[in-house]
Formats: structure tokens, C-alpha cells, sequence
């Protein structure tokens, strides 16, 4: 229903899709990664992170994940850590490629 929400823009219904997935007891990587991506979209970046690293933490060689964060970093002017995201997720891709 996220997906579907954020499709049409509509990214303040996203959030509370991705949110009510977050609370079953299944939450999952791919969960926490559109609840961030929503979150993003709402230039809500500093927990758009914390939700990245939530998925991260579930799992860690997402490049997806490390590149949207890294996006994130970027719009907080954190170019350091976000330029060692974006160079994590090539790595990842690299050694999927």
C-alpha cells in the first residue's frame, strides 16, 4: 500500500503505510527501507536515516539501501559519511556485478 501511495505522490499517506507495516510483528529490510524512502520524500532526512540503518542493520549488504542513505547524508550536507555510503553501495554492486 506504500508503494501504491508513494506512485501517486502522495507521500504523508506513505509514511503511515510504511509505519503500520513497521509495527507487525514481520517488520522487515524492505519495510524499513520504504518507510525511509517515504520519509526522504517528506525531506525528513535525519529519520529517513534512522530508518535506512534500521534496514541495514537486518540487512547490511543492501546496496540500495547505502545508496539512498547516502542521498540522505547528502541533502543533511554530511558529505563524508555520505560519500562513504555511496562508495559502500558500489562496492556491494561491484561484487554482485
Amino acid at each position: 500500500l506504500g508503494d501504491a501511495y508513494r506512485a501517486l505522490g502522495r507521500s504523508d499517506d506513505a509514511k503511515i503505510a510504511y509505519e503500520q507495516a513497521l509495527s507487525l510483528p514481520t517488520g522487515d529490510a524492505l519495510s524499513w527501507f520504504n518507510h525511509g524512502r517515504a520519509l526522504a520524500g517528506l525531506a525528513r532526512h535525519s529519520e529517513a536515516i534512522d530508518a535506512y540503518e534500521q534496514a541495514l542493520a537486518l540487512e547490511p549488504d543492501d546496496a540500495d539501501t547505502w545508496r539512498f542513505k547516502a542521498m540522505s547524508l547528502h541533502a543533511l550536507g554530511r558529505e563524508d559519511q555520505s560519500q562513504a555510503a555511496e562508495a559502500r553501495a558500489r562496492e556491494l554492486e561491484a561484487d554482485a556485478g
